[in-house]
Protein backbone atom coordinates (compact mmCIF):
# COMPACT_ATOMS: atom_id res chain seq x y z
CA UNK A 1 0.00 0.00 0.00
CA UNK A 2 1.48 3.53 -0.73
CA UNK A 3 1.75 6.18 1.60
CA UNK A 4 -1.07 7.88 -0.10
CA UNK A 5 -3.47 4.98 0.04
CA UNK A 6 -2.84 5.06 3.28
CA UNK A 7 -3.37 7.90 4.25
CA UNK A 8 -6.86 7.85 2.32
CA UNK A 9 -8.25 4.55 3.82
CA UNK A 10 -7.12 5.11 7.53
CA UNK A 11 -10.32 6.37 9.33
CA UNK A 12 -8.02 8.32 12.59
CA UNK A 13 -6.78 10.35 9.13
CA UNK A 14 -10.00 12.07 8.10
CA UNK A 15 -9.79 15.29 9.71
CA UNK A 16 -6.31 16.12 9.53
CA UNK A 17 -6.75 15.18 5.79
CA UNK A 18 -9.89 17.35 5.71
CA UNK A 19 -7.83 20.47 6.67
CA UNK A 20 -4.59 19.44 4.75
CA UNK A 21 -2.54 19.29 8.44
CA UNK A 22 0.22 17.36 7.01
CA UNK A 23 2.29 17.48 10.26
CA UNK A 24 -0.63 15.85 11.97
CA UNK A 25 -0.73 12.92 9.37
CA UNK A 26 2.92 12.77 9.46
CA UNK A 27 2.67 11.89 13.12
CA UNK A 28 -0.62 10.13 12.62
CA UNK A 29 1.00 7.46 10.26
CA UNK A 30 4.54 7.62 12.27
CA UNK A 31 3.22 5.68 15.44
CA UNK A 32 5.07 2.67 15.75
CA UNK A 33 6.82 3.05 12.47
CA UNK A 34 10.33 1.66 13.04
CA UNK A 35 13.23 0.18 10.63
CA UNK A 36 16.05 -1.80 11.14
CA UNK A 37 19.34 -0.53 10.58
CA UNK A 38 23.13 -1.29 10.54
CA UNK A 39 24.55 -1.50 14.09
CA UNK A 40 28.02 -3.01 15.08
CA UNK A 41 28.16 -4.38 18.64
CA UNK A 42 31.10 -5.68 20.58
CA UNK A 43 31.28 -7.78 24.15
CA UNK A 44 31.04 -4.86 26.12
CA UNK A 45 27.32 -3.92 24.34
CA UNK A 46 26.29 -7.27 25.53
CA UNK A 47 27.00 -7.01 28.53
CA UNK A 48 25.46 -3.40 29.25
CA UNK A 49 22.30 -4.66 27.32
CA UNK A 50 22.10 -8.07 29.29
CA UNK A 51 23.68 -6.86 32.20
CA UNK A 52 27.10 -8.53 33.73
CA UNK A 53 25.71 -11.92 35.00
CA UNK A 54 22.79 -12.86 31.92
CA UNK A 55 25.80 -11.46 29.33
CA UNK A 56 28.66 -13.27 30.48
CA UNK A 57 26.59 -16.25 30.28
CA UNK A 58 25.74 -15.70 26.85
CA UNK A 59 29.11 -15.08 25.63
CA UNK A 60 29.95 -18.45 27.47
CA UNK A 61 27.42 -20.18 25.88
CA UNK A 62 28.20 -18.83 22.69
CA UNK A 63 32.23 -19.39 22.65
CA UNK A 64 31.11 -23.32 23.91
CA UNK A 65 28.98 -23.53 20.87
CA UNK A 66 31.87 -22.18 18.41
CA UNK A 67 33.60 -25.49 19.24
CA UNK A 68 31.13 -26.73 17.13
CA UNK A 69 29.28 -24.51 14.57
CA UNK A 70 31.35 -22.43 12.57
CA UNK A 71 28.55 -19.59 12.05
CA UNK A 72 28.87 -18.87 15.67
CA UNK A 73 32.39 -19.24 15.56
CA UNK A 74 32.96 -16.72 13.23
CA UNK A 75 30.35 -14.33 14.66
CA UNK A 76 32.11 -14.34 17.82
CA UNK A 77 35.05 -13.09 15.71
CA UNK A 78 32.80 -10.32 14.69
CA UNK A 79 31.82 -9.46 18.22
CA UNK A 80 35.40 -9.40 19.21
CA UNK A 81 36.33 -6.71 16.99
CA UNK A 82 32.96 -4.50 17.52
CA UNK A 83 31.68 -5.50 13.84
CA UNK A 84 28.68 -8.25 14.72
CA UNK A 85 25.85 -6.20 12.68
CA UNK A 86 23.26 -6.42 14.91
CA UNK A 87 20.86 -5.18 12.19
CA UNK A 88 21.94 -7.92 9.59
CA UNK A 89 19.25 -10.26 8.40
CA UNK A 90 21.46 -13.14 8.56
CA UNK A 91 22.28 -12.55 12.00
CA UNK A 92 19.02 -11.71 13.49
CA UNK A 93 17.96 -15.38 11.50
CA UNK A 94 20.79 -16.83 13.44
CA UNK A 95 19.78 -14.95 16.79
CA UNK A 96 16.34 -16.73 16.63
CA UNK A 97 17.31 -20.04 15.68
CA UNK A 98 20.01 -20.10 18.50
CA UNK A 99 16.55 -19.16 20.57
CA UNK A 100 14.67 -21.75 18.86
CA UNK A 101 17.40 -24.50 19.63
CA UNK A 102 17.17 -23.11 23.74
CA UNK A 103 21.06 -22.02 23.01
CA UNK A 104 19.53 -19.22 24.68
CA UNK A 105 16.04 -17.21 25.73
CA UNK A 106 14.01 -15.46 22.94
CA UNK A 107 14.33 -12.74 25.34
CA UNK A 108 18.02 -12.33 24.62
CA UNK A 109 17.90 -12.73 21.08
CA UNK A 110 15.11 -9.67 21.32
CA UNK A 111 17.22 -7.49 23.24
CA UNK A 112 19.84 -7.80 21.16
CA UNK A 113 18.08 -6.90 18.04
CA UNK A 114 16.20 -4.14 19.52
CA UNK A 115 19.78 -2.43 19.19
CA UNK A 116 19.31 -1.79 15.43
CA UNK A 117 15.48 -0.69 15.31
CA UNK A 118 14.72 2.83 15.21
CA UNK A 119 12.01 4.66 14.87
CA UNK A 120 10.80 5.55 11.21
CA UNK A 121 8.68 8.29 10.66
CA UNK A 122 7.45 10.25 7.89
CA UNK A 123 7.84 13.66 7.44
CA UNK A 124 5.31 16.44 6.41
CA UNK A 125 7.39 16.54 2.73
CA UNK A 126 6.29 12.75 2.67
CA UNK A 127 2.92 13.68 3.00
CA UNK A 128 3.09 16.58 0.82
CA UNK A 129 4.64 14.16 -2.01
CA UNK A 130 2.33 11.50 -1.46
CA UNK A 131 -0.69 13.55 -1.41
CA UNK A 132 0.31 15.91 -4.33
CA UNK A 133 0.05 19.26 -2.40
Amino acid sequence: MTLHDEILSRPDCADALARRDCGELAALLSVGRTKVIDYSIGYGTVLEVLGAEAGSAFLDGLTALAATSSPVKWALKLLDRGELNIGAAATRGQLDALAAGGVMPQAVADALKGLAIVDDPYSIQDVILAMGW
